[in-house]
């Protein structure tokens, strides 16, 4: 259907967003069609064009849609096309530096296979051998695993890894040499090749130039940075960016079963690839309830947030950017804690720490008292006001300010937040303030 004949849709309602996704599905298939060619990348590019526009309509209210997405249609091209974009700038750097690395210099240009030309059984391939690796490397040793992975992935030294897992560096060499040869021969299985034991070496000429062809690998065993990378990107890699708006929150599960709450009036970007699971808290607070990862590579969970640094491998925990400092609250389990100057603390359930310019750790005195906002409540344990404002501006309609005069006043309360407004206005008879109405709707609060 042609957009002349689409119904006129209210700038208004984002609601409208997801709408349009659904009335002009087929026009979408058959744009992406002739940008992308490939039948399998057409509708991977839909789906992702999905989840942009189901983010968009979440991190907006309604009736306060950003002028770009007045025009729905225009909108989810206009996202279409930024993916296709993006996808054929990543495949043309894939092509340029994922050289075959068993070429001779002397080799005929002709012998040369094109780098330039897209070739979509070669990208099925490609896909396919990555997911056979991942499946191969399941099945040894988890120490063999954790080394190899650490030394492709991270680039992380053999002497390095010896002293991390407590052996000998001929100990890491044969967990090395254990998953390489469980690489080769899962590559040699799957290009239907007698599979010969314990000699890479002796492996024919051919067949190894097929292998690191396929995968960017210099006989497989031996390189390829960009060839790890593509392969990590496939196994695990997830990323995106969620948000909240004022007096609102988000609740999202996550790929790997974890779960996290997501405050109102904040903002935390997430990506997970085969060796970490990793949140950075740009704004606001958020509690995390992690799963467990026991039975495949046991990845780390880290929140980063001011510079400071909270790790986990499964656990439930609140962290919350309060003024200059970050506060982390442990519901279940224990808990690693770096300051942004290096201090380290392990917390265990019930704990509460301030990372500051040192490690503050006290006891919860009720359950609730951790990530109590899940509650309703809001907690200010001896704050300065202006620290105690900005919290509850997160949920108030209206722009709350407090004055230089005002702002160390110090805040001991516990603050229901269905009654934010009913507290400020009894705070006078408890701080020396006035509270003062202006023009523009916003509430200053004054020293008396």
């Amino acid at each position: 259907m042609s957009s002349a004949h689409q119904p006129s849709v209210p700038a208004d309602a984002p609601a409208s967003l997801l709408g349009s996704f659904n009335d002009h599905y087929a026009a979408l298939l058959r744009y992406l069609s002739r940008r992308a060619g490939n039948r399998e990348d057409v509708h991977e590019l839909a789906h992702d064009t999905w989840l942009r526009i189901a983010q968009a309509q979440a991190a907006v209210a309604p009736r306060t849609l950003p002028s770009a997405i007045d025009h729905p249609r225009a909108y989810l091209f206009a996202v279409a096309a930024n993916l296709v974009l993006d996808r054929q700038r990543r495949d043309q750097r894939t092509k340029q530096w994922i050289v075959p690395g068993d070429f001779r210099d002397d080799d005929a240009p002709q012998a040369r296979p094109s780098l330039l030309t897209p070739d979509v059984a070669d990208g099925h391939a490609h896909r396919q051998a990555l997911l056979a690796i991942d499946q191969a490397l399941q099945e040894i040793p988890e120490r063999a695993r954790a080394c190899f992975l650490s030394h492709r992935l991270d680039g992380i030294g053999q002497d390095e890894l010896a002293q991390r897992h407590g052996v000998s560096l001929k100990t890491v060499e044969r967990d090395m040499k254990i998953a390489k040869d469980q690489v080769r021969a899962t590559m040699e299985r799957w290009h239907g090749v007698p599979v010969v034991p314990n000699d890479l070496q002796g492996t024919p000429r051919n067949r190894r130039k097929a292998l690191s062809a396929l995968l960017g690998l210099v006989g497989v065993g031996c390189g390829a940075t960009l060839g790890w990378q593509a392969w990590r990107e496939a196994r695990a890699g997830f990323s995106t960016t969620l948000a909240t708006l004022v007096g609102k929150r988000l609740e999202q599960t996550l790929p790997d079963g974890s779960h996290v709450t997501l405050d109102a009036d904040s903002r935390a970007e997430i990506a997970f690839d085969a060796s970490r699971r990793r949140v950075r808290l740009l704004r606001g607070s958020a509690f995390f309830a992690v799963a467990r990862e026991d039975g495949g590579l046991g990845r780390v969970f880290a929140v980063e947030a001011q510079g400071a640094l909270i790790t986990v491998l499964g656990t439930r925990f609140g962290v919350e950017i309060d003024g200059a400092d970050v506060l982390v609250a442990v519901e279940e389990g224990r808990v690693g804690v770096r300051s942004a100057d290096g201090q380290e603390r392990v917390l265990e359930a019930g704990e509460l720490a301030r990372l500051g310019k040192r490690i503050d750790v006290r006891t919860a005195g009720a359950p609730t008292e951790i990530a109590a906002w899940r509650h309703g409540w809001l907690d200010f344990e001896r704050l300065p006001l202006a620290e105690a404002v900005a919290r509850l501006a997160r949920y108030s309609r209206r722009s709350l300010h407090v004055s230089p005069d005002a702002a160390g006043l110090v805040v001991l309360a516990r603050v229901r937040l269905a009654k934010t407004a009913e507290w400020l206005e009894l705070l006078p008879r408890h701080l020396p303030v006035r509270l003062d109405n202006q023009e523009d709707g916003s509430l200053l609060i004054r020293r008396r």
